[in-house]
């Protein structure tokens, strides 16, 4: 199966911008997104997904419950379902999640302390 990250469904989250796609393979599904970050995604953390966002270019910072942490190209995070998680700065990320993205599964906790 071949797919092209720029035929997914475009979305925008905060200041983070993207296209997702969602392979349903019969064994596994999950879901791949390209990200353009320029400035702040806003705090959220997902019931169903465990994450995986890997730093194609540029650099910013995460925080992944409640641990704040450098990140440049190359650095790949890893942020477990249930987490609490934002991230910021100027770079470009493949989000990898599994099983796949359900939005009514999104938890957005700006105003939270959690």
């Amino acid at each position: 199966m071949k797919l092209k990250l720029t035929d997914g469904i475009p979305f925008e989250v905060g200041e983070v911008r993207g296209y997702a796609i969602t392979a349903q393979t019969g064994i596994a599904s999950g879901d791949v997104a390209s990200l353009k970050v320029e400035g702040r995604h806003g705090r959220t953390k997902t019931t169903l997904s465990d994450r995986f966002y890997y730093v194609v270019a540029g650099a910013g910072t995460f925080e992944v419950g409640g641990k704040t942490f450098e990140i440049t190209r190359g650095d790949l995070v890893v942020v477990p379902r249930d987490t609490p998680y934002d991230f910021e700065g100027r770079m470009e990320l493949l989000m990898f999640c599994s099983p796949a993205f359900d939005p009514a599964k999104e938890v957005f906790l700006e105003n939270d302390t959690e």
